[in-house]
């Protein structure tokens, strides 16, 4: 894995931490997005989900897997940022 990757990979990791600061129950947060990231050592994998609606809401989801030591890696990893960011800005930006 490059320096580059890394980097993508700490930057997914630090916008689902910031944006995910506590906890997103329903009940709390209402629709708020719902950010799910998961690393496999195993595998060199990253698996990310947002579920735009809330953590109980499948209805808009986004979900992504990237094996970190494979091509295409760069690009994957572009679009989970992409989708992500774009994800909380509209949140953001929203009167919720």
């Amino acid at each position: 894995m490059n320096i580059s990757i890394r980097d993508k990979v700490k930057h997914i990791i630090d916008l689902a931490v910031d944006f995910n600061d506590s906890e997103t129950r329903q009940d709390v947060t209402g629709s708020k997005p719902t950010v799910f990231v998961d690393f496999c050592g195993h595998t060199c994998q990253l698996n990310v989900s947002i579920h735009r609606k809330g953590y109980d809401s499948w209805e808009d989801r986004f979900s992504n897997t990237v094996y970190l030591d494979q091509s295409g890696a760069i690009e994957k990893l572009n679009e989970i940022i992409n989708v992500l960011e774009k994800t909380i800005a509209a949140w953001l930006a929203s009167d919720t």
